[in-house]
């Protein structure tokens, strides 16, 4: 995903639009509209009968339409454009990473909402579907489910320093590739053992989920000094 951004594709086939048996395969140039069924098909998201896109009304309540909710059902919505194809129905958004909540553990639940009104009968159908979205596990959880642990009678290897467990971060360069502003401040919580990065935290004040998200995504693929024992490594920009 470039420049930590999240594509949210909708790809509704000819059973979103009216059901019917599906169509028989076809080839890849029956799959493509011409310019001119595109030009006429384009049309704002929703608005469908069961055989067509049509304006049925202002709001979901009275049309067809896919909304995306970043952060849950029952926050503020996205609607996804539709585009007709010679099978259905496209729709495409993308959706940043600043329009999401949590980013880590668990992460954030984005829901997808089709409402499907039928014209003729006032019949009206809703179907959503639930998206979990998570850069990886924080950096507390990590330090949870690794404890340090202290075996008497054995003696144990030489701690790593501050400085060794904090080079990988500073020679990153996460700030300047992950375009934080002069003016915003970033903290960094890593939990490593064996080398390898096992939970990240960022926090950047002014909140900006999209720098976050891209040094968080960059502090998972740094290797660290090797060591048994977990450590936690701060660092701040």
């Amino acid at each position: 995903m470039m420049r930590a951004l999240l594509c949210a594709a909708i790809l509704l086939g000819s059973v979103a639009c009216g059901g019917g048996s599906p169509p028989p395969p076809k080839t890849a140039a029956d799959e493509t509209p011409t310019e001119a069924e595109i030009t006429q098909a384009v049309k704002p998201c929703g608005d469908a009968t069961d055989d067509d896109v049509t304006i049925l009304g202002p709001d979901v309540k009275t049309r067809d339409a896919v909304l995306v909710y970043p952060k849950g059902k029952g926050t503020v919505a996205i609607e996804v454009p539709l585009m007709k194809t010679k099978t259905g129905y496209h729709g495409d958004k993308i959706v940043f990473w600043q329009d999401l909540g949590k980013l880590s553990d668990e992460g954030t639940k984005i829901d997808v909402a089709i409402y499907d009104h039928d014209k003729k009968t006032g019949d009206t159908e809703e179907l959503h579907v639930s998206v979990g979205v998570s850069t990886g596990k924080s950096c507390e959880k990590a330090q949870d489910e690794n404890p340090q642990q202290i075996v008497m009678g054995k003696a144990g290897a030489k701690d790593l320093s501050r400085d060794e467990l904090g080079r990988p971060i500073s020679n990153s360069n996460a700030a300047v590739v992950c375009g934080l502003g002069q003016s915003s401040h970033a903290k960094i919580c890593v939990l490593v053992k064996r080398g390898r990065p096992l939970g990240v935290m960022v926090s950047v004040d002014p909140s900006n989920g999209r720098v976050a998200a891209c040094m968080d995504r960059r502090m998972r693929g740094l290797a660290f000094p090797a060591s048994d024992n977990p450590d936690t490594v701060t660092f701040s920009y």
